[in-house]
């Protein structure tokens, strides 16, 4: 390993010279760049925390890891089987374990020797925990983003799923990992409510799909969420959801504020009881509305 030779030519730096001090002091920095990353995924379990529930949510998190991964590596691909070779490819480590409270880090990427200058990347398994947890609630009270569930990709709705379960009916968990490369602390939860929820969210019969036209403004949007907000011109009514084209996130930024025609997919789900489910929304294409002078 790099640091190993790193800490082998420290070793051998015996005496305190000005050269010497200069080539420990470069080494250190050296050493510094190809440290492993201190990104760690925190998860907070809030309510009967037993040997049980500790192993079913560690499961349920690699599971949910590994479906997300495979999201990442082949965004065309819908199939929600997890393989024993993906769960390698993106795999949880566990670091320690405090009564409720579990911690998980994350392989070491490669690195090239040649890239001294190299800016800090992350590893496929902490891309995974991050895009979940842009997905999970932000917070006790995010119906959006529980309702932008069914527009997801399959992978991300059963990675959602499958974590639901594993909390049963009175447990409920927050994550929060600082990602590689920011300063900023990620977070999301999922309350026993919303894992109660999620169920309902997902199932349905049969789905009714349309597509909308939307004249109206850009009221917002939040980037982490990958979450629009448009309200309609004339009638005020306001549609939200999932923008799952990441090449749209910039060009809904610029739109923001701005009048614009969106063109939206509306899918219900019509249950077998005769019930529907409320609707949820995913942005297709968004454009300026030129017809506003």
């Amino acid at each position: 390993m790099i640091r190993d030779e790193i800490d082998a030519l420290l070793s051998a730096i015996g005496s305190e010279t000005r050269v010497d001090r200069y080539r420990r002091n470069s080494l250190h920095v050296l050493r510094d760049r190809f440290s492993p990353s201190a990104t760690q995924l925190r998860v907070d379990i809030d309510g009967a925390v037993t040997a049980t529930v500790i192993a079913n949510v560690t499961a349920a998190l690699q599971r949910a890891t590994a479906l997300a991964a495979k999201a990442i590596l082949d965004p065309k691909n819908f199939a929600v089987t997890v393989q024993a070779g993906l769960v390698d490819r993106a795999p949880l480590v566990p670091v320690a374990q405090s009564r409720g409270t579990l911690y998980f880090g994350f392989p070491e990427t490669g690195v090239d020797i040649r890239a001294l200058e190299r800016t800090p990347t992350a590893h496929l398994a902490e891309s995974a925990v991050r895009e979940l947890l842009d997905i999970l609630p932000e917070d006790a009270g995010d119906e959006v983003a529980l309702r932008a569930l069914p527009q997801r990709r399959p992978q991300y709705r059963s990675a959602v799923k499958v974590l639901a379960e594993a909390l049963g009916d009175e447990t409920s968990m927050s994550l929060s990992m600082r990602p590689t490369g920011t300063d900023e602390v990620e977070h999301s939860v999922l309350t026993a409510d919303q894992a109660r929820e999620v169920p309902q969210v997902l199932s349905g019969v049969e789905e009714k799909r349309d597509i909308l036209t939307v004249h109206g403004i850009m009221d917002g949007m939040r980037t982490r969420r990958r979450l629009f907000y448009v309200e309609e011109r004339d009638s005020g009514d306001e549609y939200y959801g999932a923008i799952e084209n990441d090449a749209q996130l910039q060009h809904v930024v610029e739109l923001v504020g701005q009048p614009v025609v969106a063109r939206i997919s509306k899918v219900v789900r019509l249950r077998a009881d005769g019930s529907r489910s409320h609707p949820s929304y995913s942005l297709l294409s968004v454009t300026p509305d030129t017809t506003i002078v």
